[in-house]
């Protein structure tokens, strides 16, 4: 049976009131297609926090695949083009890609955003 390769670039990005960035080397692996796979994202997650994992290949922009709050997976944005069939997402920030096809052979890369808290001023 043919392999694809996916390879798993560990790298986040967090913006908000805090901004850090995390980079890990890419990890590759290899799946059969048809198969099914979970990406695991190594990002600290807040509760206010949104993640969201991209795809990136061959000299396209990056795709936006999912973005939601890993402690409320019910509600989970898709990306334009994809179907819930295709990408679940964890309460761990994981992603699991199913039934795997040629054209997922990418970079996958996962984000996080935190929500700004808005400062109180004094007697309001």
């Amino acid at each position: 049976m043919t392999s694809l390769l996916v390879l798993l670039l560990l790298s986040s990005l967090s913006f908000g009131s805090e901004r850090r960035a995390a980079t890990q080397p890419a990890a590759a692996l290899r799946v059969r297609l048809g198969e099914n796979f979970t990406l695991p994202c190594p990002l600290l997650v807040g509760p206010s926090s949104t993640l969201s994992w991209y795809r990136k290949s061959g000299g396209q922009s990056p795709q936006l695949l999912v973005s939601f709050r890993p402690r409320d997976v019910s509600k989970v944005t898709y990306g334009f083009g994809v179907h819930p069939d295709k990408v679940v997402v964890g309460g761990d920030g994981s992603m699991l890609l199913r039934n795997t096809e040629e054209s997922d052979s990418a970079f996958y890369y996962c984000g996080v955003t935190e929500e700004e808290k808005e400062e109180e001023t004094p007697g309001s």
